[in-house]
């Protein structure tokens, strides 16, 4: 594999000849429609008020995102309420962002500690569909072998290139780390969570979903999407920040 093309928002794997970029968009591959409005803490962020990536509200006055979608941007809004995100929906609330707060560790070619915490200019308006989910405590292990569930507004197929005109979900197996290095060598960081993308007889997940996007099991949030393989093919991979791992940092943060 070659390595020596990795960038922000792009990666190789193991079993991935080409680069996957993941950063504005992904792919739902392997999911299904959730129900409108059924997933309260599923946000969107929209750096500089044009760009897209997945999100999720931990907090009414904070949302989590991946750091590289939001590294180079002087302001966010962030998207709540929605289902069709492209349109204009009475359920939406979009709040723009006092401050973006990037992981001080964040390494914009290696996508290490590839998180970043958004804070709000006003509390969101909270209601059975737009509520806070909480993030996975530092004591709460691995999740190894736990099903998470993942959402997000990747695009559908390899053939049709543009967003989710819906909110997607799929359930998605997380691996150890250990298992993880098969697939994705020395892209296995103990600080992220892994999921592998072959599901039974149905390719799932290994590209799916927006950057930023959350992974939700045990009713915590325990990742946030870093990047995927360009495959979606029984080896492929989704990368997560562990959200555990850093639940010191944000709520530093949240709390201060």
């Amino acid at each position: 594999t070659d390595w020596s093309r990795v960038g922000p928002n792009v990666i190789h794997v193991a079993g991935g000849p080409e680069p996957h970029i993941i950063g504005m968009s992904g792919r739902v591959i392997g999911g299904h429609e959730v129900a409108p409005n059924s997933i309260p803490y599923m946000a969107a962020v929209r750096p500089d008020g044009t760009g897209f990536c997945g999100a999720s509200l931990i907090h009414p006055e904070w949302g989590l995102t991946a750091a590289h979608c939001v590294d180079s941007a002087s302001y966010t809004l962030l998207v709540l309420g929605a289902h069709r995100v492209l349109q204009n929906e009475a359920t939406q609330q979009v709040v723009p962002s006092r401050s973006i707060i990037i992981h001080p560790q964040y390494n914009s070619t290696t996508l290490q500690n590839d998180i970043a915490l958004v804070h709000l200019q006003h509390p969101v308006t909270e209601s059975n569909i737009v509520r806070p989910i909480p993030i996975a405590p530092t004591n709460s292990g691995s999740f190894a072998e736990v099903i998470g569930y993942l959402t997000g507004w990747g695009y559908t197929s390899d053939d049709n290139p543009t967003l989710a005109p819906t909110l997607q979900g799929v359930e998605l197996r997380i691996i150890s780390t250990a298992e993880c290095r098969i697939y994705a060598g020395s892209w296995a960081y103990e600080d992220n969570v892994c999921t592998h993308g072959f599901n039974g007889e149905h390719n799932v997940g290994g590209c799916f979903g927006d950057s930023g996007s959350p992974l939700v099991a045990q009713g915590v949030q325990v990742g946030v999407v870093s990047f995927g393989s360009g495959q979606c093919a029984s080896g492929s991979i989704t990368s997560f920040a562990r959200v555990n791992s850093y639940a010191n940092w944000i709520n530093q943060h949240i709390n201060a």
